[in-house]
């Protein structure tokens, strides 16, 4: 029954803050796809935006779910490339 109090007393706290929470945000960034082929070398991606004064942000870069499988490259007996890893 104490917990049923307090739960009673907190949701309406919570109602009342939710609606502070909203903020918004204006982002461009300079890259919308990086293919990463036999080719790729690295890339900067550049992220510039507005938000309100305060505002904690958080910038997620992800691709999409998949296994990717990457060999590492060596020399071996110092003359060839090879696959090492």
């Amino acid at each position: 029954m104490k917990n049923f109090k307090f739960l009673m007393l907190l949701l309406p706290c919570i109602f009342i803050f939710a609606g502070t929470a909203s903020a918004e945000l204006t982002i461009k960034a300079n890259h919308d796809n990086i293919k990463i082929d036999f080719f790729y070398h690295g890339s900067t991606v550049s992220v510039a935006g507005n938000a309100d004064s305060g505002t904690d942000l958080i910038i997620k870069i992800a691709s999409p779910e998949g296994h990717e499988i990457l060999k590492q490259k060596g020399k071996v007996a110092g003359l060839l490339w090879m696959n090492t890893g």
